[in-house]
C-alpha cells in the first residue's frame, strides 16, 4: 500500500485523511465532511482497501461504493482499476447500462468491490446469486451522500442498505462523502439509521470568488448579434463568457436545461470556440466519449432518427439501416449557408420509448423526443428537442446544392466488359497480357493502372455481343434514360409507355451508347389498368452494362444541373403530369409510390432552389406521393429547364404561368424580433413599406416579394440568404408523439461548422456530445 501511494504521488495525507482514517480503521461508521478536491475519497477506501486485500478468505463482494452519478462511477472505476493490479483485487462497475453479458458474468464470479448506484442496488439485491455474494459485505462508501438525503433516491439508498442488513445478518461499516452543508447531524442519521456515525468535519479552506454580470452590449456585439442571428444583450453574455473560457484552463458552464445547452454549444461553435455539450439524454457510450472529451478537446455530434427513415447521401437514398460508416450524409453548414455532405463516423442503435411524429409542408419527420431540430425563431436558428416543436414553427431545410460532375467510367462495374489493347496503346500504356493472344483488356482490370484523365479518354467499350460508347462525363442523355427508368422503367431496363414518341425518344438516347438491337413490341395492358395497349420496350441482357451504369449513377449526388433537369424531364414524361387550366400552369406534379424516389425527387427539386409541396396520391400500387411545383416563379424556371426534353412540356405550347409568388409560412416570430431589435416600429415600415403586422403571424405567409421589399429596411443576412435558395423553411402543421419504437443513430464528427444531418430534407442538428470547453 506504502508504494503504491508512493507511485500514484500521495507523499503526504490530507486533513480529511488525517482525522478520518483512524476511526474508519477501529471499524467506526463515520461522515467525512471536506470540500471538493481534499481527499475524501482516498481516505475513506485506502483503509478499507487495505483492510480487504489482507483477508485472503474473502468470499463474494467485500467492499460496496454507491455514488449518485454515472459519471463519477466511471472516472473512480479508472483509478481504482491502477490500484487492483497492483494490491490484487478485483473491481467492477454495475449500473444500468451494464450489457447483459458483464451482468451475467459477475453473478458469476464476483468483484472485491462493486461501484454501483442506489438504483442499481435496489434492482440486484432481489436476484438469488447476487444476494449471495452480497451477504459477505464488510463496508459501504457513500459518495456525494448530500446529494441523496431528503431525495426519492435516497429513499431508495436507505431501504437497500436495510435490505442488505438484512441479507448480512449483522451489522456492515458505513462511511459517507459529502461536500460542506450546514445540517451534519441530518446526514449522519440520515446514513446510519438506528447506528451511531461519527463526523470528521474538515473546514472550508478554499477561497471562492463569486461574481454576476449582465454586460451591457457594444458595437462589437452588435456585429457578433447579426453573425449569430442573435440579440446584441445575448451576443454581449456569449463574448463575456468566451473570453472567460480564454483565460481559464477549464470551464464549465451550467444552464437550466438541455435545450438551452445545445442551443449555447451552436452559438459558441459559430464563434470557432471549441465549447462541447453534455447531458443525460446521451446514450451510455457517448456520454463516456463525452467525458473523455473534455480531456481530449474533441467536438462530436449526434443525431437520432428511425431506424427505417429515408436518409439522403452522396451514395443515393438510403434507409438509416442501411447508412454505413464513411457513407455522406446531406448536411448544412450554418456558417457558410450551404448545403454539404458529411461523412458518418460512428453508427449504433437504441431504444426509445416514443418518437415524435412532425409533418411539415415537405413530408413527415420522425425523431426522438429530445432531439433538437433547427428552427428560425424570433432570434433567428434556434434548436428546439422535437417534443418542443408545436405547430406553425418554421423548420431549416436544404437550399441549392452545387452538382459535380461524375466520371462516367466511374459507375461502369460490369466485370465483362473489355477494352481494345489498340486504344490502350494510344494512351501510352502497355495492355497486360494475362492471354499471349488476347486483343482486349477487362476494363476493371485498368482502373489501378491508368490516370484518371487517360481513363476519362477510353470511351468505347465492347462485350462478346456489343459495342458502347459511353460519354467522359455523364450527360443529360444519361440523366433522361435514368429518370425515365426510375418513373417509367423496371430492373431489367424495360421501358413502358403508351406514347410512341416517348419510346422514340428512349431509343435514341439508348442508340447513342450502343449498338444492340432492341426488340419493340405491343403487349395488353393489365386488366386493371387502363382500356389500352401498351408498347413494350425490352433490351435483351446485353444492356447489363447499361442496367449497371444507371444503378450507379442512382447511388451518386448531386449531380450537375443540366442531369437534373434531364431526369425531372423524363420523370415528367413518365409519372408526371402538368395540371393545366384554361391556358394556365397550374402545377408541374410528379408522382411516386416508392419512400426513395420520393426523397430522391424532393432533394432534386430542392437542390436546384425550388419550394416543392408534397401531398398524398392514392394509386393501383397503393398509397403514394404528389410533389408538385406550383409557385409562379418555380413553374416557369423548371418549366424551362425541362422543356428541350420533356415531350408533355413541348406538347403544352405556350402557357400562362400565373402570378403566385413563393410564398414562406413560419417567419412571422423571427420578423418581428429582428423588427423590435433594431427598433424600429410597424408604423414607420407601414409609411414606408404597406408593411402590416399581419406578417408576424405564424400562420400567415409573406412573399418572396414582400420579403426582398421588408429586408431592404431590416438588411438581415439570414433572410438574404432565404431568398437566394441558400437554405429553405419548411413550416410545421402538425406533431404527434408515436409510443415504442426503435431508432437508429449515426455519430458524425466536426469540428467547428454545425453539422445537420436532413430526413425528408428538413435538417436535423447533430448534437455535440462534450462537456465543456478546455
Amino acid at each position: 500500500m506504502k508504494g503504491l501511494l508512493q507511485e500514484t504521488g500521495i507523499s503526504a495525507p490530507t486533513p480529511p485523511q488525517v482525522e478520518a482514517i483512524p476511526f474508519i480503521v477501529q471499524g467506526e461508521n463515520v461522515l467525512i465532511i471536506a470540500p471538493t478536491g481534499s481527499g475524501k475519497t482516498e481516505a475513506a477506501l485506502l483503509p478499507l482497501i487495505d483492510k480487504m486485500v489482507q483477508d485472503e478468505n474473502r468470499q463474494g463482494v467485500s467492499l460496496l461504493y454507491i455514488t449518485p452519478l454515472r459519471a463519477l462511477n466511471r472516472d473512480l472505476l479508472k483509478r481504482l482499476q491502477i490500484w487492483s493490479v497492483k494490491l490484487r483485487f478485483t473491481v467492477e462497475l454495475r449500473h444500468g447500462d451494464t450489457p447483459a453479458a458483464d451482468r451475467r458474468r459477475m453473478a458469476g464470479r464476483p468483484p472485491d468491490l462493486l461501484i454501483t448506484t442506489p438504483e442499481t442496488l435496489q434492482a440486484v439485491l432481489p436476484g438469488t446469486r447476487m444476494r449471495q455474494h452480497l451477504r459477505h459485505v464488510k463496508a459501504v462508501v457513500v459518495d456525494e451522500i448530500h446529494e441523496l438525503a431528503g431525495d426519492r433516491r435516497g429513499v431508495q439508498l436507505t431501504v437497500g442498505l436495510e435490505r442488505l442488513r438484512e441479507a448480512r445478518g449483522e451489522r456492515f461499516q458505513r462511511v459517507g462523502l459529502s461536500a460542506t452543508v450546514g445540517n451534519p447531524e441530518e446526514i449522519a442519521r440520515f446514513l446510519g439509521g438506528p447506528e451511531s456515525v461519527r463526523i470528521v468535519q474538515i473546514p472550508l479552506s478554499k477561497n471562492a470568488e463569486y461574481k454576476i454580470e449582465y454586460p451591457p452590449p457594444g458595437e462589437a456585439d452588435q456585429e457578433l448579434a447579426k453573425r449569430l442571428y442573435t440579440a446584441p444583450e445575448a451576443a454581449a453574455r456569449l463574448a463575456l463568457v468566451s473570453d472567460l473560457v480564454e483565460a481559464h484552463d477549464s470551464t464549465l458552464i451550467f444552464v437550466n436545461s438541455r435545450v438551452n445547452a445545445e442551443m449555447l454549444g451552436s452559438k459558441f461553435n459559430m464563434m470557432d470556440q471549441k465549447i462541447m455539450v453534455h447531458h443525460g439524454s446521451l446514450p451510455k457510450e457517448e456520454r463516456v466519449r463525452a467525458e473523455e472529451a473534455f480531456k481530449a478537446r474533441q467536438i462530436k455530434g449526434l443525431v437520432c432518427i428511425a431506424h427505417d427513415e429515408p436518409v439522403v447521401t452522396s451514395n443515393g437514398v438510403k434507409s438509416a439501416d442501411d447508412v454505413a460508416i464513411g457513407d455522406e450524409v446531406l448536411s448544412y453548414d450554418l456558417e457558410s449557408y450551404s448545403t454539404v455532405f458529411r461523412p458518418v463516423t460512428r453508427k449504433f442503435a437504441r431504444k426509445a420509448d416514443r418518437l415524435v411524429h412532425v409533418k411539415h409542408e415537405f413530408g413527415l419527420l420522425r425523431v426522438t423526443p429530445n432531439h433538437p431540430l433547427l428552427c428560425l425563431g424570433r432570434n433567428g436558428f434556434s434548436w428546439k428537442p422535437a417534443e418542443e416543436i408545436r405547430v406553425g414553427d418554421a423548420l431549416v431545410g436544404v437550399g441549392k446544392v452545387e452538382g459535380k460532375k461524375v466520371a462516367t467510367n466511374t459507375l461502369i462495374s460490369y466485370p465483362n466488359l473489355f477494352v481494345r489493347n489498340s486504344a490502350i496503346a494510344a494512351l501510352g500504356y502497355a495492355p497486360p497480357r494475362p492471354y499471349p493472344k488476347a486483343k482486349l483488356q477487362r476494363f476493371l482490370a485498368l482502373r489501378s493502372l491508368m490516370r484518371d484523365e487517360d481513363l476519362l479518354r477510353l470511351t468505347e467499350f465492347t462485350t462478346t455481343q456489343t459495342k458502347y460508347t459511353f460519354p467522359p462525363w455523364v450527360d443529360s442523355g444519361l440523366g433522361y434514360l435514368l429518370g425515365f427508368h426510375k418513373s417509367d422503367g423496371d430492373r431489367h431496363l424495360r421501358f413502358f409507355t403508351t406514347d410512341g414518341r416517348k419510346l422514340l425518344q428512349v431509343q435514341y438516347f439508348l442508340s447513342k451508347l450502343h449498338d444492340g438491337s432492341m426488340h419493340r413490341t405491343i403487349t395488353p395492358m393489365h386488366r386493371q389498368s387502363f382500356a389500352s395497349n401498351r408498347p413494350l420496350m425490352v433490351l435483351q441482357s446485353h444492356s447489363k452494362p447499361l442496367s449497371d451504369l444507371l444503378s450507379n449513377l442512382w447511388s451518386r449526388l448531386p449531380l450537375e444541373a443540366s442531369v437534373v433537369a434531364a431526369f425531372l424531364a423524363a420523370y415528367l414524361d413518365g409519372d408526371g403530369c402538368l395540371e393545366i387550366k384554361d391556358g394556365r400552369l397550374e402545377n408541374i406534379q410528379f408522382v411516386t409510390f416508392n419512400p426513395i424516389n420520393r426523397e430522391y425527387l424532393l432533394f432534386a427539386i430542392l437542390s436546384m432552389g425550388f419550394k416543392p409541396k408534397l401531398w398524398k396520391a392514392n394509386g393501383m400500387s397503393g398509397d403514394g406521393f404528389g410533389i408538385s411545383v406550383s409557385y409562379s416563379d418555380d413553374k416557369t424556371r423548371l418549366f424551362q429547364l425541362v422543356k428541350e426534353l420533356s415531350i408533355k412540356a413541348n406538347d403544352a405550347g405556350s402557357l400562362d404561368f400565373g402570378n403566385k409568388p413563393k410564398t414562406y409560412y413560419g417567419l412571422g416570430p423571427y420578423l418581428k424580433g429582428v423588427r423590435q431589435n433594431l427598433g424600429i416600429s410597424s408604423y414607420k415600415l407601414w409609411k414606408r413599406l404597406n408593411y402590416s403586422t399581419k406578417y408576424e403571424d405564424p400562420a400567415r405567409g409573406i412573399t418572396c416579394k414582400t420579403l426582398a421589399r421588408l429586408n431592404e429596411a431590416l438588411d438581415s443576412s439570414l433572410l438574404k440568404h432565404l431568398l437566394q435558395g441558400e437554405f429553405s423553411v419548411s413550416q410545421a402543421r402538425a406533431v404527434k408523439t408515436i409510443d415504442g419504437t426503435t431508432v437508429r443513430a449515426h455519430l458524425s464528427w466536426v469540428l467547428i461548422s454545425v453539422l445537420l444531418i436532413l430526413s425528408f430534407n428538413t435538417c436535423l442538428r447533430d448534437r455535440s456530445t462534450a462537456l465543456s470547453s478546455a
